[in-house]
């Protein structure tokens, strides 16, 4: 492999962005088991500011969250699969919504970062709706 030789002062940081409610598109998903053995699907979110992607965000939905997974189901407009007790991954694909971001800390191995806080249903129960027919964003976003 051949690269070009930086210094400190030459690499990137990217900031988190603020916390609040964000458009998100699903690029990616995929059927996985936790670390604690239990089925969950792994999301990788556009998180959108008007028509530019801001950052890229994972995600994961397990069982075990109750309220974040039936979130993630109705923003995406899938709440009759969460209904029929059955969701795999592939149906999150491409789906839009809003979700609220917060900032988790810096730790010592790890700088500060997004993740996913909760999904805003489109019923409203989190004070925020949006249109159920949104239609899919382009994939025309920056690598991050």
């Amino acid at each position: 492999m051949q690269f070009q030789p930086k210094d400190e002062k030459d690499f990137k940081t990217f900031a988190p962005i603020p916390k609040g409610v964000y458009d998100f598109e699903v690029l990616e998903a995929s059927d996985e088991i936790s670390k604690n053995g239990n089925e969950m699907i792994k999301l990788n979110l556009a998180i959108w500011q008007g028509d530019k992607v801001i950052c890229r965000v994972f995600d994961y939905l397990l069982s075990a969250m109750e309220a974040k997974l039936r979130h993630a189901c109705d923003s995406c407009g899938l709440l009759d699969r969460y209904q029929a007790g059955a969701i795999h991954a592939e149906d999150f694909i491409g789906r839009t919504g809003k979700v609220k971001i917060k900032i988790e800390k810096e730790t010592e191995q790890y700088p500060a970062k997004n993740s996913v806080e909760d999904y805003c249903c489109r019923a409203g129960q989190l004070g925020r709706q949006h249109e159920p027919d949104e239609p899919p964003r382009s994939n025309d976003w920056p690598p991050f």
